[in-house]
């Protein structure tokens, strides 16, 4: 008898799980802004080959146009512009995002070649910390795995005894006002 007299506690604890007391997704508005893209790296598994700084390999940092990450604070798109090392023409990469409770999910509307530049997937999911204004690569969704033959073009070294593709944890942040 005393399990079907906690049945109607239940429904109003599940109803209050989601009414005005529940924690909220994040609003455009909250995200919203230009992003500099602080660090970014990708760590194969094991100890070869070793981890690469994609930011340092392939991000020309002294271009006159800044490497960015722009959220839009009207509508759910964004773009991650930069220019190349090896090129003077800026890139352009971006569609739309999706807002959760705590993270922001970049979905990409680019060619693998374009993605493989930078070694990224088709969607990326980033952690949003709101007192720092800091977009972080989500530890849970990090695991990726990369063409060995962009890695070794970003990396400049041959690695022919390794697997294709490369299996590891992609890391970056991006963070509004300046690296620290």
């Amino acid at each position: 008898m005393r399990f079907w007299s906690l049945i109607p506690l239940l429904l109003v604890v599940s109803a209050c799980s989601r009414g005005p007391f529940a924690p909220s997704d994040l609003t455009m508005e909250q995200v919203g802004g230009q992003y500099h893209i602080c660090a970014l790296e990708f760590v194969p598994d094991g100890e070869f080959p070793p981890p690469l700084d994609i930011r340092a390999a392939e991000i020309d940092l002294e271009a006159d146009q800044a490497p960015r990450l722009f959220v839009s604070r009207q509508m759910p798109q964004f773009e991650l512009t930069y220019t190349p090392t090896d090129d003077d023409l800026p890139r352009r990469l971006g569609r739309e995002y999706e807002l959760r409770r705590s993270t922001v999910t970049l979905n990409f509307e680019s060619t693998p070649r374009e993605l493989g530049r930078l070694l990224l997937p088709a969607s990326l999911e980033l952690d949003f910390t709101p007192g720092t204004r800091t977009l972080r690569i989500s530890e849970a969704h990090s695991r990726h795995s990369v063409r060995r033959s962009d890695y070794e073009r970003m990396s400049g070294e041959s690695h022919p005894n390794v697997a294709d593709p490369i299996t590891g944890r992609l890391s970056g942040t991006f963070q509004v006002g300046g690296c620290d």
